[in-house]
């Protein structure tokens, strides 16, 4: 078990009761647009609206030769600002592409995807190799804040350094990790320090990638924890990927459901887990043991 600055929670996952809301409507156009500072709550941070995506690929049959595949079908919905919102599946479903089409690093779809977030940073699932192995957190964090606050005029060494620490203080590891390399932290303290990387850049959308997927159950309960306060505290806008509806029940006040790169249901988490309209949704509860 990790030794962490924050203290660690007893309650186990899926305990917690569930996060509701108001069911959401999807609309908006294709494009990536910086939002003001300062923005209202109840703004819609992300628009999907009839959005369909494709890959190429080799065709089997002639190896030189690609062919255009549809993975992503008619797909709509809408996350307001300040809100979790889940998009949940099986491995292959379409989730993370769904995603990477959101921040144009997949570029052949048609419909619409609208991100109103300035600079919209990501969690993944392994923390390892999103660190660099080389550098010491301390530097890394620095780093991050210094590409990041270019707009904002120089800033002194002792500030930037003094930011970074305010930072890892706020993720529960203390000034003393500045020193350390990501090989000489557990699983749970490296995510800690990609939740800082991304944090410190101050971003208007977090999208956290299977998060906490890698790490064993209790460590799984500690970034939960921390990813709620972090999110009460700053009003921070979360689209939250995961094939867990466990922690899904923990994290998210709005959920999609993928298959097979459609959506087969939406709508308030405890709704949906509660009164599931597909089988794929109530097969998928049964299996998970949800009880809400």
């Amino acid at each position: 078990m990790e030794k962490s600055e924050e203290k660690i929670t007893d309650k186990k996952i899926g305990e917690k009761e569930n996060i509701t809301g108001k069911k959401i409507e999807g609309n908006g156009r294709s494009t990536v647009k910086k939002a003001e500072k300062k923005e209202k709550p109840g703004k819609t941070i992300v628009e999907v609206e009839r959005l369909n995506i494709y890959y190429d690929e080799r065709d089997r049959k002639h190896p030189f030769r690609k062919v255009r595949r549809q993975v992503g079908y008619d797909l709509s919905f809408s996350v307001e600002q300040g809100e979790i919102f889940g998009i949940l599946g099986e491995s292959g479903c379409g989730k993370t592409t769904l995603v990477k089409t959101l921040l144009h690093m997949v570029e052949d779809y048609e419909g619409t995807a609208v991100v109103h977030a300035a600079h919209p940073q990501m969690i993944f699932q392994d923390p390892y190799s999103s660190l660099n192995p080389a550098r010491k957190v301390g530097w890394l964090l620095q780093e991050a804040y210094r590409m990041s606050h270019k707009k904002a005029g120089a800033k002194t060494r002792e500030h930037i350094r003094q930011e970074a620490v305010n930072m890892l203080q706020k993720v529960g590891l203390s000034e003393k990790y500045m020193e350390h390399y990501p090989r000489e932290l557990s699983g749970g303290q490296r995510q800690r320090v990609c939740i800082a990387l991304t944090l410190i850049q101050e971003p208007e959308l977090l999208i956290a990638d299977e998060p906490v997927s890698a790490l064993d159950v209790t460590i799984q309960a500690q970034i939960i924890k921390l990813l709620l306060k972090l999110q009460k505290e700053m009003g921070l806008t979360i689209l939250f990927i995961t094939h867990d509806l466990r922690v899904a029940s923990m994290m998210c006040r709005h959920v999609l459901i993928m298959k097979e790169g459609r959506i087969v249901e939406q709508g308030e988490t405890k709704e949906v887990f509660r009164n599931p309209k597909s089988d794929y949704t109530a097969r998928l509860v049964e299996i998970a043991g949800q009880k809400v």
